[in-house]
Order: structure tokens, then C-alpha cells, then sequence
């Protein structure tokens, strides 16, 4: 994203990325500026000029992609707006967060863990979260074994679906437990899509914020989780589209 009132020059890429606090829908924006351009804004051009070019689908129907140029000759901006569907599915969602699903799971972690703490959906989805967390970041992994009883209560064997779009792996070492191996974005760095599993596991753990965002209070005081900080998008998209200088 450019600095406040930084004016974009021939060659620049800027991009910027949101997602909607209701839907979970994510937005990405990319301009490009073209070399041997005067970009806008600039003179009588205090903004762009956009005309569509393009419209695309993807292929399992989960984006849709929107390509825009400046017809203001000197400049000639190429503009790409992508939507994305959230990678958590109305399904996914209800296994975390619905009552009866969550109290079914801790009867069931109950038999096998007596002494086990029901917990509430938040809880639930921070440690779907942080999960998560751990796999961006860049040091060494640490597995979650498959017998864990916050992991039992929380999250279950059902989590499987969830952790399968997120290349979350069970695997077994000889003579040992079940372990959750962590996805790393670092080993896909030599694939035609080196970010496509980081950008992914972001999604989704923005989509976990937006949701424990929803929660009720009483929640937030059981788990004694503080909201993050969050910013709102359009000063961001308009420092992008050189509609703002703040």
C-alpha cells in the first residue's frame, strides 16, 4: 500500500485487501502502472478514468475477477478487483460455532477426558486461530497431537474438513501418537503459486476474527479475549486508487 499522499510513477505496483466484517467476503485490488506512463492523478487528471475490460469467474466458482483501465492516454492504469468467497463455508462455520454441535462435542470429550471444561464458541474459533497463527509463522512448527483435550473439546475429529482445505496433515511416527502436522507456507516457494497456501491460511484466519467479532459479550469475558485493533478499508483502497491523501 503506498504512504499518505504518495502520488503513484510509471513502473509502480500497488495493491491493497480487505473483507467484510458480515459476509467474510474478501476484496483485492492490484493497479499497475505501466512504464513510460504519467500516471494519474496529475494536471487537469486529479483522478482515474476507469473503463472495464474484462469480467472472469473462476473455475470452482469462487471468485470473480474485474479488469478496469484508465483511458486517460498518458496514463493507461490497469486495475484488477478480485472477490473471493470465504473459505469457511456456512457448514464450517455451524460446526464451530453452533450450541448443539459444540455441546455434542464435549460429551464426547467428556467420556474420554473427565475432567474436561466446555467451552464456548469463542474459545473455540481462537483456537482454530491460533493454530493457524502458528503454521505463518516462520519458525519451526509445532504439531498438535490428535489426543489433546483442549483439542478434543474445541475443535474434534470433525475439524478434519476444515483442516483439509488448509493442508493441515494427520500423520503418525512409527510407534507414536497422532499429530496434526502445521501447514508451511515456505516449502510451496518453488510452486507456480508460491502464496496461494499463505494467502489462504490469512483468509481464513481473518474470517476467524470477523466471527469472534460477532460474539456476544458474556463470551469475551469467559475466554477474557480482547478485540484486536482493526482498521476500516477505504482510507487503504483510496490510497491505492489515488482518491485520498490521507
Amino acid at each position: 500500500m503506498p504512504k499518505a499522499e504518495q502520488l503513484p510513477v510509471a513502473s509502480n505496483i500497488w495493491s491493497a485487501a480487505a473483507i467484510c466484517s458480515k459476509c467474510r467476503k474478501h476484496l483485492d485490488i492490484t493497479i499497475n502502472f505501466p512504464a513510460n506512463t504519467s500516471p494519474c492523478p496529475s494536471g487537469a487528471r486529479p483522478f482515474h478514468f476507469f473503463k472495464h475490460v474484462s469480467s472472469a469467474a473462476g473455475a470452482d466458482a469462487t471468485k470473480q475477477s474485474f479488469q478496469f483501465q484508465c483511458f486517460a492516454e498518458t496514463c493507461r492504469a490497469e486495475l484488477l478487483v478480485e472477490f473471493r468467497d470465504p473459505i469457511l463455508n456456512a457448514e464450517d462455520v455451524s460446526y464451530l460455532t453452533d450450541p448443539a454441535t459444540l455441546r455434542l462435542r464435549f460429551k464426547t470429550a467428556q467420556a474420554k477426558y473427565p475432567d474436561v471444561i466446555e467451552r464456548p464458541a469463542l474459545k473455540v474459533l481462537d483456537v482454530l486461530c491460533t493454530a493457524i497463527n502458528d503454521a505463518l509463522r516462520l519458525e519451526k512448527k509445532r504439531d498438535i497431537p490428535v489426543e489433546n483435550k483442549l483439542f478434543t473439546v474445541c475443535l474434534g475429529d470433525g475439524i478434519e474438513g476444515i483442516f483439509s482445505k488448509l493442508e493441515f496433515a494427520k500423520h503418525k511416527p512409527i510407534g507414536g501418537k497422532q499429530y496434526w502436522k502445521l501447514p508451511d507456507p515456505s516449502k510451496h516457494l518453488f510452486d507456480p503459486h508460491p502464496d496461494e497456501l499463505r494467502a489462504r491460511l490469512e483468509n481464513a484466519r481473518d474470517e476467524l476474527v470477523m466471527l469472534m467479532l460477532q460474539r456476544p459479550e458474556n463470551e469475551r469475558k469467559l475466554v477474557n479475549w480482547t478485540p484486536p485493533m482493526l482498521a476500516p478499508a477505504q482510507q487503504a483502497l483510496e490510497r491505492v486508487l489515488s482518491i485520498s491523501g490521507k
